[in-house]
């Protein structure tokens, strides 16, 4: 009997064990993906005229990531649900935001384009959140229904158009517009491009071929181990990739204020924000 006992005390701490580390590991890979993509998100929204913020835009990134991720761990009603960045809404924020800036640089007012910026995007996830809210309040989640297919399908499709032109900046740094048609075709552009494009045929070769949760974390350190490596051997200086774009250059240390201050509000250019 004291046997018996002793087997089964073994199992259940092999059990507890095992759990444990199968959660560490799969904490371990969302936390490298989420920073990837939150990495790339905040390039892609603080690009352009915004990209000397971009040190806020990544902390800003980060520390949303890690409110929402605790949020839902905490309170959702699924214990395996895990809070990400997601495309398509980082995509139309990136748009928003381009948008805004656009016409505050257009009517002469784009002398401070952080705190519009950031009120905007709180404002919007503001809005969306108290939307699904009360869907979820109502139990209307079952009007997806009398959305059209075509309509979902055409959402989808401008999401991956956003996408390709939003990841096209961030490589080179130039828009997806006719002209810059011209600087898009030249030799270090496209060599930007050329990589981003193979990066992103093995990412879809190796899910579709593989199943294994390691594949997008160990593809994504190997190709920065790649291109490193590829680095050394062409002779390159660390210097000299930052320059011409490869690498992100290094970031100033920011201070996070919060810019939905009384006098910020009401500075804020509402009529910049709302013409077309």
């Amino acid at each position: 009997m004291a046997a018996q006992f002793a087997a089964a005390d073994r199992r259940l701490t092999g059990e507890i064990v095992g759990g444990l580390l199968r959660n560490i590991f799969a904490g371990s890979i969302c936390s490298v993906l989420s920073i990837a993509t939150g990495l790339s998100y905040a390039a892609l929204i603080f690009s352009g005229p915004l990209s000397p913020w971009f040190g806020y835009g990544i902390a800003v990134t980060f520390l949303s990531t890690t409110v929402s991720a605790f949020i839902v761990a905490l309170r959702s009603s699924l214990p395996f649900a895990i809070a990400a960045p997601d495309t398509s809404t980082s995509v139309v924020t990136a748009g928003l935001a381009a948008s805004l800036v656009g016409q505050l640089i257009a009517s002469g007012t784009g002398a401070h384009l952080l705190e519009p910026t950031v009120i905007v995007m709180a404002i919007g996830s503001a809005l969306a959140g108290i939307l699904l809210c009360g869907l979820g309040i109502a139990r209307a989640g079952r009007l997806i229904r009398f959305i059209p297919y075509p309509v979902i399908g055409g959402f989808l499709g401008a999401t991956g158009w956003l996408t390709v032109a939003g990841a096209i900046k961030v490589m080179t740094d130039l828009s997806l517009t006719i002209p810059n048609f011209d600087a898009l075709l030249g030799i270090l552009s496209v060599e930007k491009i050329l990589a981003g494009v193979a990066l992103a045929t093995a990412l879809f070769l190796a899910r579709t071929r593989f199943r294994s949760p390691f594949v997008l974390p160990v593809l994504l350190l190997a190709s920065v181990s790649v291109f490193y490596l590829a680095l050394t051997l062409g002779g390159e200086r660390l210097a000299t990739a930052e320059t011409d774009g490869w690498t992100f250059r290094p970031q100033a240390a920011v201070t996070l204020t919060l810019p939905w201050s009384s006098h910020d509000l009401a500075s804020f250019p509402w009529r910049a924000s709302s013409c077309r």
